[in-house]
């Protein structure tokens, strides 16, 4: 089971800014690319290579993904736009 805790000081500790990263999904696999811009105390930006628009990854995002993977639901579709971003991320540092 994923500890919510746990995998945000991983996060925080582990992903570099500069790192280009894939989306996932658990029924599409992986996805358009993004890159990491930078990490913060509380969010993770980010520039998917599409758009060029910057997005902001909340903490509470990767909570979502945790909280959905540990219920037991992974295999049954993703939440939304930023879980595919938040769960790229687990994967690119293999917390998942």
């Amino acid at each position: 089971m994923l500890n919510k805790g746990q995998v945000w000081r991983q996060i925080a500790a582990r992903l570099k800014p500069g790192a280009v990263v894939r989306t996932w999904s658990d029924r599409d696999g992986l996805g358009p690319e993004f890159r990491i811009d930078l990490i913060t105390d509380s969010a993770v930006l980010i520039t998917p290579l599409s758009t060029g628009k910057q997005r902001r990854l909340v903490q509470g995002s990767f909570d979502e993904v945790v909280d959905y993977r540990n219920s037991g639901s992974a295999r049954s579709g993703l939440l939304t736009r930023n879980s595919s971003y938040s769960l790229g991320v687990l994967k690119h540092l293999e917390l998942i």
